[in-house]
């Protein structure tokens, strides 16, 4: 039988052991691609629903701002003091009307989440000046 060609055992079991190999390095690539698109989508949503409150404050009239808008909100020495959650993601917000300097209220938005035990946070921060009547 020593002049048949084929392949011996050892020969087929290192063929397999590299396969079992490369197969292993691609799952574990697309696994972190994963983990990684993952972390992007929450960051993403994170960025997205901090410019949305602060669209929505800046968007409101001057006189306003330190109004409370729902339970969520509450009222410290006249500063708007806010926060609620979204799918594991914490949304704070402060409105000071009188800060920087009256007349200009600044917002201030930040979001924050956990992405493998650490806390990571997006703030914005605008400012909102009150109207005058033109002359």
């Amino acid at each position: 039988m020593s002049g048949e060609r084929g392949f011996s055992l050892i020969e087929t079991l290192i063929a397999l052991g590299l396969l079992v190999i490369g197969v292993l390095a691609v799952t574990t690539v697309f696994t972190e691609g994963r983990r990684v698109l993952g972390d992007a989508e929450r960051r993403r949503s994170a960025v997205w629903l901090g410019r949305e409150k602060m669209e929505e404050k800046l968007g409101q009239a001057y006189d306003t701002l330190a109004e409370r808008a729902g339970d969520a909100e509450r009222l410290d020495d006249g500063v708007l003091i806010g926060e609620d959650r979204h799918g594991g993601i914490i949304r704070a917000w402060t409105v000071d009307p009188a800060r920087p300097l009256p007349g200009v209220a600044r917002v201030v938005v930040t979001t924050r989440w956990n992405e493998h035990g650490a806390i990571r946070s997006f703030r914005v921060v605008g400012f909102k000046a009150r109207g005058r009547a033109p002359s």
